[in-house]
């Protein structure tokens, strides 16, 4: 009975111990110290091969769990700083460049105007402020400026004509793209880029997978919406509960 007891002791103990371990997770504060190129991150993410990768401001940085390795314009970058990624259904990681020049990354090479095959030269003029794909392949690039840029699957790049500055870039669940349009008033519209008409929307109508996109929208009841940075009411049964704020320049 003792001999019980004293295992069942040993048991209770060793649970406390691994409750009291879980509850209190350990954190590691990486920096320049430890192989990053600067200490600014404006955002990470991780690709399907299991790496993360971070956009810096001097430069992308690939992280295996051990060792970071630094990309940049050595290596093909157009511009050392990066604010975000989006990766298209043809596994191209492009960059949200500073200084608007478009570049991707696919299979450990840098892709640009010298090596990409696009057909035209062309430049945002402006910060790259979100990416996006349409159900044929098309890649569209919204800036800081009043730019909309489309990149067609024959790699030639068009402006859009879009009134007002484009905002954010989304998808609804039909694959549609709708561009939020934010005035000097930080009011907000949605415009259907199809028809190029202005549009009530949903938020439960967003693609699940763009819920990162409206970082500096948030939503007061289902069709109102108003500009909020770092703050979204999100449809309870959206599977993506972990949320990634970021600014958005």
């Amino acid at each position: 009975m003792i001999k019980q007891l004293k295992i069942w002791i040993i048991v209770l103990f060793s649970f406390l111990a691994y409750e009291s371990l879980s509850q209190h997770p350990s954190f590691k504060n990486y920096t320049t110290k430890d192989g990053l190129p600067s200490n600014i991150i404006y955002e990470m993410q991780s690709d399907q091969d299991g790496f993360l990768w971070i956009a810096t401001d001097s430069g992308i940085v690939k992280y295996d769990g051990y060792t970071f390795q630094t990309i940049n314009k050595k290596d093909g970058l157009t511009d050392n700083a990066i604010f975000g990624f989006f990766t298209d259904s043809k596994n191209r990681m492009w960059l949200r460049t500073f200084n608007g020049t478009f570049c991707y990354y696919k299979d450990g090479t840098i892709y640009n105007h010298s090596n990409a095959g696009f057909e035209n030269e062309i430049s945002l003029k402006g910060i790259i402020k979100d990416i996006t794909e349409d159900e044929n392949g098309n890649i569209y690039f919204s800036s800081t400026n009043t730019h909309l840029i489309k990149l067609d699957t024959s790699l030639f790049f068009t402006e859009e004509n879009v009134s007002n500055k484009p905002n954010t870039l989304l998808r609804d669940k039909e694959k549609n793209i709708i561009i939020a349009i934010r005035d000097k008033d930080k009011n907000i519209s949605f415009l259907d880029l199809a028809t190029k008409k202005t549009i009530d929307f949903n938020a439960e109508n967003i693609d699940t997978a763009m819920y990162h996109s409206l970082s500096d929208i948030g939503a007061e009841s289902k069709n109102k919406f108003r500009a909020k940075h770092y703050n979204i009411n999100i449809p309870a049964d959206n599977p993506y509960s972990i949320i990634k704020h970021r600014d958005r320049y």
